[in-house]
């Protein structure tokens, strides 16, 4: 390989690490090209956009000949680069992460963008419309936070959502988690989740900000190349998986979040993919947590730690060190959020108590219990404010996860369940 061909491999490598936006590739050009060639390069790079832009997935051979295609690149070349070093240490790029062995997890054999189509019982003219940047495939909906603010959920549109539950069915599902990640995943829920804190001296609850629109597409795209995807059916498959906003009533830290391609909420691969996405980020902190005597588990965006005395005795160093994590795994901390729990106080997490053993706050015992009550003073039909379709099967529901945590409790609703008169909606007589 020539110096020249060498030099151009890393910076199309570089640039295709970027989001795919012209102001990140210009921000790129400013680090890796000296003061004073770099004007020029940058009008080059201009170009080299108008041409790669249009292109839905892009790989590096592909940039490499638009930039050979270019009619300034070669003069430039010859003025500037062959003057200097070969290759500039701003552009070594490191060797390539190792693929994983997915042997085991029997994935999908997708050679070619072209087997994408295929593989989702699509015709290749739909497949293009669904990777096309100037279709707009998602509804967008804003909806306010309990405590204040607001999320956007974006769901996909029927066609894109139908690629996406086979892409979570015959890929996504098939890679395991990491073992400290409790949410999003079959046979685990809030119970695995805190499960390992229960009767512990200290436990430290952290939230992370912004989780979903913090992962963004170049992410993605390296996660499906270290499934050992070749880089244009990873990068399609990011396509395909994430979305960006181009909603006109964004404010400065929405446009932040939400104007760039990330993981949208209310899509049916999101939850697997940010799963996957935080698997170094899972395994670094269960490390520090090993090293210091604790438990760590992860449900979502939540964050759960747990130890003895020595924990509690170091903890702020401790909390440090998830900070650090977590800001070099490319997450941020809602410290707004962050709990530190001693044994004296309520330990309680994702709707459970774990102080000595798994509970449900005994408020929503409480209130279960005056539902029934008045269930069966003034009709259960009064008591269905949230008007469910089956109110019947949702009190059931409700008691059954009371019970299964509280078998007291549990049986004590459950009896109560049992006097009410379900041919009677209103008032009993």
């Amino acid at each position: 390989m020539t110096p020249t061909t060498l030099w151009l491999k890393n910076l199309s490598t570089l640039l295709l690490e970027e989001e795919r936006q012209l102001d990140a590739w210009l921000a790129l050009i400013r680090k890796v090209i000296p003061g004073k060639p770099r004007r020029n390069f940058l009008i080059i790079t201009r170009e080299v956009w108008k041409v790669a832009k249009t292109r839905t997935v892009l790989e590096n051979r592909e940039l490499q000949q638009i930039f050979r295609e270019n009619r300034r690149f070669w003069n430039w070349q010859r003025k500037w680069y062959a003057t200097r070093t070969p290759l500039p240490p701003a552009l070594i790029v490191g060797p390539a992460t190792p693929v994983l062995d997915t042997s085991a997890w029997h994935l999908p054999e997708l050679a070619t963008v072209g087997d994408l189509a295929d593989f989702f019982a699509l015709q290749p003219d739909d497949l293009g419309w669904l990777l096309s940047p100037k279709a707009q495939h998602y509804h967008e909906q804003w909806l306010p936070k309990r405590k204040g603010g607001r999320r956007l959920l974006e769901s996909p549109k029927p066609l894109l959502k139908q690629v996406q539950r086979t892409l979570l069915r015959e890929l996504l599902d098939k890679v395991p988690p990491h073992e400290c990640a409790t949410g999003f995943r079959a046979g685990h829920s809030i119970v695995d989740f805190a499960q390992p804190h229960a009767n512990k001296s200290i436990a430290l609850k952290m939230d992370l900000a912004n989780f979903f629109p913090s992962l963004g597409r170049s992410r993605i795209k390296r996660l499906f190349m270290s499934l050992g995807y070749r880089e244009g059916v990873a990068l399609a498959l990011a396509v395909l998986t994430t979305h960006r906003s181009a909603s006109p009533d964004l404010t400065f830290t929405e446009k932040e979040l939400y104007s760039r391609y990330h993981l949208p909420q209310g899509a049916p691969t999101s939850p697997a993919l940010a799963n996957l996405a935080a698997f170094r980020l899972d395994c670094r902190l269960a490390g520090l947590a090993k090293s210091a005597g604790a438990s760590y588990t992860r449900y979502a965006d939540d964050l759960l730690f747990s130890g003895t005395e020595e924990l509690a005795r170091g903890l702020h160093r401790f909390e440090n060190r998830v900070i650090i994590i977590t800001r070099e795994e490319g997450l941020e901390i809602n410290f707004r959020k962050t709990r530190r729990m001693a044994a004296s106080q309520r330990q309680a997490a994702a709707g459970l108590v774990f102080n000595q053993k798994l509970n449900v706050p005994r408020r929503e015992f409480d209130t279960l219990k005056a539902i029934l009550h008045n269930c069966r003073k003034h009709g259960v039909s009064s008591q269905n404010h949230s008007h469910h379709p089956d109110f019947q099967a949702h009190l059931r529901g409700r008691i059954a996860w009371i019970a299964s945590l509280h078998p007291v409790r549990g049986e004590r609703l459950r009896a109560a369940f049992e006097e009410l008169d379900w041919s009677k909606p209103n008032a009993q007589e």
